[in-house]
Order: structure tokens, then sequence, then C-alpha cells
């Protein structure tokens, strides 16, 4: 993109190197409004190319003031202004860049100039992605809000789409959410891996990916949440793992824990232990079944261990919403044994939550 300087003093054009376009004219007679700018630098130099050369290899600098006797002053884009002193005077030269919007990736200004950023991106011009929603929590136009934002974990090769939440003390990054009864978790390998559902719509019903999951656990301290309530929320109940850890697809996506369950620092009531049992066990899928068929018996995929009775919860069977809130009894159904016995939710959720 070809950016344009402005100098206000003859009536000559010339192109510099590096796509800088200079327009030189008479600041007297030009019809143009010139925004106020503020200084942040005063350099002496020996002509006003110079003085425009040390402001465009300047990334803070929006204008430039240069006088006769060689005093050239940077200006940002604040409203507090001595180079107007400079800009008034007849004979002094004016450079300002082309006054488009700085922030990129699709981020806008604000009234205080500075930019709103989108998607995920962060920083004074929108320029890098957050690494995770704990990170988006620290800029005011993410924290308070859900919804989709592109991270780049420490140890991902590529930026990955999540669902956040920010409205919650502790931000969340959701790895599941299962709402609908009608929506299948029974899925292939591959979809786990890389991930189903409408997360980029609704976000009701979705499998964030064991690739993702294992990229974003391997790039800091995460504590692994479980969350199931009734129809209407009255009644819901957590569990809480802390340094959950996915280990890549060539360990069969087994995982690590750093402790056994603890109380939830939410002070909800717990759902008991499932995974402890389990831990360093492999996932399972049932065109990739690594257990002793719990896989097809449960009709979801999950790490289900080597046992017979093929672990002690089916957070991605089918959701039953039965009106009294207990098990049928069907194997493939959503269950969590240990504190809930024959309790059936009517949501599941998982997040990561940084600490």
């Amino acid at each position: 993109m070809v950016t344009h300087l402005y100098f206000l003093c003859s009536f000559v054009s010339v192109v510099l190197a590096e796509e800088f376009t200079i327009t030189i004219f008479n600041y007297a007679t030009a019809n143009m409004v010139v925004k106020i700018n503020s200084t942040f630098l005063i350099l002496n130099t020996e002509s006003k190319i110079q003085c425009a050369e040390k402001c465009t290899s300047n990334s803070k600098c929006w204008s430039v003031s240069y006088s006769s006797n060689g005093e050239c002053r940077l200006c940002d884009r604040g409203w507090n202004s001595l180079c107007t002193i400079c800009e008034k005077e007849i004979g002094a030269v004016l450079y300002s860049k082309e006054d488009e919007d700085p922030c990129i990736n699709g981020g806008r200004l604000d009234q205080d100039n500075a930019c709103i950023c989108l998607d995920g991106y962060a920083g004074t011009n929108c320029e890098t992605l957050i690494s995770d929603c704990t990170n988006g929590k620290t800029f005011p136009y993410y924290n308070g809000n859900d919804g989709i934002l592109y991270i780049k974990p420490s140890a991902s090769p590529t930026p990955i789409p999540v669902y956040c939440s920010l409205t919650q003390l502790r931000a969340r990054t959701y790895i599941q959410r299962h709402y609908e009864p009608g929506f299948g978790f029974n899925q292939t390998w591959d979809s786990y891996r890389d991930g189903f559902g409408d997360m980029l719509t609704t976000a009701k019903d979705f499998w964030l990916g064991n690739v993702h999951t294992h990229y974003i656990t391997n790039s800091g301290f995460y504590t692994l949440v479980f969350e199931m309530g009734n129809q209407d929320k009255s009644e819901v109940y957590q569990q809480e793992y802390e340094g959950f850890v996915l280990n890549d697809e060539t360990s069969k996506f087994s995982f690590g824990l750093d402790s056994d369950p603890t109380t939830t620092l939410s002070g909800q009531p717990t759902l008991g232990n499932c995974l402890s049992y389990v831990e360093s066990g492999i996932f399972s899928t049932y065109d990739k079944d690594n257990s002793l068929k719990c896989a097809h018996i449960h009709g979801s995929g999950w790490w289900f261990g080597y046992t017979a009775n093929c672990g002690y919860c089916n957070p991605n069977g089918v959701l039953i919403q039965s009106t009294n809130d207990q098990r049928t009894g069907v194997d493939y159904e959503v269950f969590w044994e240990e504190n809930m016995k024959d309790w059936s939710p009517w949501y599941v959720e998982m997040w990561l939550e940084l600490r």
C-alpha cells in the first residue's frame, strides 16, 4: 500500500523509495483541514526530507513539522499540540501520513484515537492475537462478553478459534457444550480430533477438537471444569481437575492431571470423581475404539479406560432430558455416577481456566 506524505510549502511532487509518495504545496493557500497532533520528539535535521524520513521510520509518528532553523518535530495522533505553533507559521513545512484508520485486522478507532480490536486481535494497531481467553479479559473491548475469539497459544503453530466466556470472574475457554438432545456426539476419530458442531454459529453443541485442546493445555497450567445442570439451572453441579494436559495424537490423546479433583472454586456442589480413574487412558471413538468396546456401548467419544465397566461418566452421550431428571438406564445416555447416581442432566459444559 502506498502511504501519502504531505508537505505544505511549494509546488513540487516527488516519489521516494519504499513506496512513499510526497506531495509539496503552499500551506498559505491550501484549502484543507489539518488534524492537530502532539509532539513526542524534537530533532535537528538538515532538511525537510530528512525530517520526513525520521517520521516514516517511527511507527508512533503521524505528522511532522519542520522549521527553517532545522527543528524537526515528530508528532503522534494526540490533540494537545505544540505542532500547531509550526503549522500556523507561513513557510513552515507540515508532513502528515495519509489519514486512514491505523487499526488493522478489522479494528476501528474510538473517540480517543485508540484501536478497538475484533476477533481476538489486540495491541496498539490490533496487530497480534491474544494467547488465550484469560488474556482477552485484559482488554476492555473483550472483557464482559461471550463469543468466538481467535487465540494463539504458544504451543500452537496456527491461530485457533474458540468460544470464550469473559463474563465470569475467571475466563472460560470452552472445549465442549451440549444442550440439544438431537445433536449426536457419536462422531469419528477425525471429527473428535479436528472438532465438530455449531461453535461458530449458535455455540450450543460442539467439541473444540482434541488437537486444539492439546495445543492450549500445553501452553499453560489449566484447570478442566465440568458443569451439569437441570433445565432451569436451579441445580448446578461442577467438578474441577487441576493441571489438565492433553497429549498429542501419537499418544492417542491420552491425558494427565496434576492432582485428584478438588473442591470447586465456584462453591458449586461437586459431581464427584470420574477422570482420575482413567488418567493416562487413551481416547476412543466408535471407529477407533481403544477401550473394551466402550465407545460402541456408550455411543460417544471419551476416555473410557480399560475396565469392563467403561468408567464412571459419559458426558458426550445422548441428553435424555427426562421430565423427572432421572436416568432411563440406557447405555448411551449422559451420566456421571459418583455423586449423581441416577440423576440425569439437561446440559453439559466443559471448559478450561488458566490459573
